[in-house]
């Protein structure tokens, strides 16, 4: 099965691709039927782009850290090999279409594998962080203090061998990804990766732009 769901990337005008995308509940509703009944495997993928904000508006300094790439947690380095595929993939995708290629940021993979690891401990598939919290307020929490616009891209699989490949290559099969890896101004991301007991593979993957 494949499910999608996108929110069209409306700079300033967030109350309207929220209205958007309940728009297309109906299309993504016959993608379902259509992808379930010629494809048969269970691959899931939604993306978002969650916030815009006004560049010259102030963000709180109070929780700045001194280095952005300086992992605020230790994370297994078998973890860590798969989500920088992930990102070797997705940039060399970029550069063959002259795309600028996106920079690593810590904070952006901190707060992406915490969302994987919600996704798995409390059962949910969704791009909206638990506990209703918003993705804005996690990325200033982390101490980034400008940005233009937040992103997200969630996937979650199971009994596939290379599970980053499959993932990275459907996003890219993809009208819709393809636009919202590509169209969009992103300059950094981070990827957070979760495989469960089962085998479940969760992937986030959060874009920012400045």
């Amino acid at each position: 099965m494949i499910y999608t769901e996108i929110m069209p990337h409306k700079r300033n005008i967030f109350n309207i691709a929220m209205h958007k995308r309940f728009q297309i509940k109906i299309p993504a509703l016959i993608l379902v039927i259509l992808f379930t009944l010629f494809c048969g495997t269970a691959f899931e993928v939604r993306a978002q782009t969650e916030h815009t904000r006004d560049p010259q508006k102030p963000v709180s300094e109070e929780n700045e850290t001194k280095n952005p790439n300086e992992p605020t947690e230790k994370v297994d380095e078998n973890i860590v090999a798969l989500e920088k595929k992930a990102f070797d993939l997705l940039n060399e995708a970029r550069k063959k279409e002259n795309h600028p290629p996106l920079v690593w940021s810590e904070r952006l993979a901190a707060i992406a594998r915490q969302h994987s690891k919600d996704m798995d401990k409390h059962s949910f598939f969704s791009i909206e962080p638990f506990g209703g919290r918003k993705l804005s307020d996690l990325v200033v929490e982390s101490g980034v203090k400008k940005w233009l616009n937040i992103g997200r891209l969630i996937a979650t699989n199971a009994g596939i061998d290379d599970p980053v490949e499959q993932i990275v290559n459907r996003w890219l099969s993809s009208k819709e990804r393809r636009l919202y890896v590509f169209e969009n101004a992103w300059s950094e991301t981070g990827i957070g990766i979760v495989i469960t007991e089962s085998g479940r593979f969760y992937l986030t993957q959060d874009f920012l732009s400045k």
